[in-house]
């Protein structure tokens, strides 16, 4: 069974560079027109990333690419705020076309120094965890390397409990 994770976020957030970061291939200098997708093996969890664009202009396919995600993995860059208010649009967009409840918030671009005021990412992880799980909040670098294997271990953990969950709904 293959797992759908999502990545969204604004253009240029990072969320080619973390994905391939994570499978040995450097950030990436490409921008993702629509959407694109990794299959990848989490030590026995197979899942498939789906790495969508973050321009206005794609947003009208988005429904049908986020469908049956299992997480999704909210990116923004730390040295632009705007890229973290706008999130606030993709929990809309989620709440309208999927039944996601698991979210993982990310602060990327760590290596550039931190511009966004605290209080701010505290406002948007309090609005994500009154309507989803927010399984965590980690600051990575795609550029160093910096938390990326983290990030991937936390979306392991949170299917492994996904999991668990289907199988004991299963037994019964």
């Amino acid at each position: 069974m293959q797992h759908k994770v999502i990545f969204v976020g604004e253009g240029g957030v990072g969320k080619t560079s973390l994905i391939s970061k994570y499978l040995g291939k450097g950030i990436s200098d490409k921008i993702t027109l629509g959407v694109d997708f990794f299959s990848i093996n989490l030590g026995g969890i197979s899942i498939i990333v789906w790495d969508l664009s973050g321009q206005e202009r794609f947003r009208y396919l988005i429904d049908s690419f986020i469908r049956g995600a299992k997480l999704a993995v909210f990116v923004f860059d730390l040295t632009r705020p705007i890229t973290l208010l706008r999130l606030e649009n993709w929990l809309v967009i989620l709440k309208k076309y999927v039944n996601l409840t698991k979210v993982i918030l990310v602060g990327n671009k760590k290596d550039l120094g931190m511009r966004i005021d605290e209080q701010l990412i505290q406002a948007l992880i309090e609005k994500i965890d009154h309507n989803y799980e927010l399984l965590a909040y980690i600051e990575t670098s795609a550029y160093t390397g910096e938390n990326v294997n983290r990030l991937f271990d936390l979306i392991k953990e949170g299917l492994k409990e996904t999991k668990r969950v289907i199988k004991a709904l299963e037994s019964q």
